[in-house]
């Protein structure tokens, strides 16, 4: 059995579990194994043509499986792959998700390997920033900038 680690915007699809057993040699079998039990993450992990979706990272025991064989990457007992989405790109529903920017994990960035460390992808905010959005509010009808106090 493989242990597969659910990240947060994922653990609706799989009962709010953290993490989850599944079986097969390679990285593609794990991950149809966990396809057979959680199906609705099918569309948010693969394409329509059973690639790796580009908005998911996945690691193998801390190793992102792109740059060894991707689905083909053999795995072992006792082996642990993570699904990384790159942040909240996943089929983001800007109703639910607002003001949410992702989050992308960077590997080799600590000496320490049990510390994450995480980007915030600001720019990939689908609602932009609190102060984006603030700065917009006290925009004129042209988009002018009101003076700057003390100033006019």
């Amino acid at each position: 059995m493989t242990a597969v680690r659910i990240p947060p915007v994922l653990r609706a699809q799989v009962g709010g579990q953290k993490q989850v057993e599944a079986t097969g040699d390679t990285v593609g079998q794990v991950i149809d194994s966990l396809l057979a039990q959680f199906p609705s993450l099918r569309e948010q992990l693969l394409t329509p043509d059973g690639a790796l979706n580009r908005f998911v990272n996945v690691y193998l025991n801390g190793r992102d499986v792109r740059y060894e064989q991707e689905l083909a990457s053999a795995v072992g007992p006792g082996d642990t792959l993570v699904l990384l989405p790159a942040g909240n790109a996943l089929r983001v529903d800007r109703g639910r998700h607002r003001a949410h920017a992702p989050m992308v994990g960077i590997q080799r960035m600590s000496p320490n390997p049990s510390v994450a460390i995480y980007a915030k992808l600001e720019f990939l905010n689908l609602t932009g920033s609190v102060k984006d959005r603030a700065e917009g509010a006290h925009r004129g009808p042209r988009g002018e900038r009101p003076p700057a106090p003390g100033l006019h």
